[in-house]
C-alpha cells in the first residue's frame, strides 16, 4: 500500500483530519503532533514557507500500524516474522508518481521541523 492511497483510507474512516490553518515549522506542527499523538493522523497543508504539505501521526497507535500494513492485531507478529524470514529486494518498476518529480534535488525545500 502506497502512502497515498493509506492516507485516502484514512480519511475515508475519518481517522485523518486536514490542518487548513497556516503552519510554523518552528515549533507549531511538532506541538500539534505531540499533542495529538494518540489522536488521528494530521495533514497540515497549509506549511509556512513551504509549498509542500507535511503529514504526521500516521502509524502513531497500533490500530493505524496494523491497518498500514493490512494486518490484524492477532495476526500482526506472524506478518512480521514471514516478512523477516522471507525477505526479497524490492520490485524495480518503470513508472511510478515519484518519478513525475523533473527538478534537482534540493533539501532546503524539505520542511524540517524544530522542536
Amino acid at each position: 500500500m502506497s502512502l497515498r492511497s493509506f492516507l485516502k483510507d484514512l480519511e475515508g474512516r475519518g481517522d485523518l483530519v486536514r490542518v487548513e490553518e497556516k503552519s510554523s515549522t518552528r515549533f507549531d506542527v511538532a506541538y500539534i503532533l505531540r499533542e495529538l499523538a494518540d489522536g488521528p493522523a494530521l495533514l497540515f497543508e497549509n506549511v509556512e514557507g513551504f509549498n509542500v504539505e507535511i503529514v504526521g501521526n500516521v502509524v502513531s497507535t497500533r490500530k493505524r500500524i496494523y491497518a498500514s500494513l493490512g494486518a490484524s492485531q492477532a495476526s500482526f507478529y506472524k506478518r512480521m516474522l514471514d516478512a523477516y524470514r522471507g525477505f526479497s529486494y524490492p520490485k524495480i518498476v518503470r513508472e511510478a508518481p515519484v518519478m513525475e518529480v523533473t527538478e534537482q534535488p534540493n533539501l532546503l525545500k524539505i520542511p524540517g521541523l524544530t522542536h
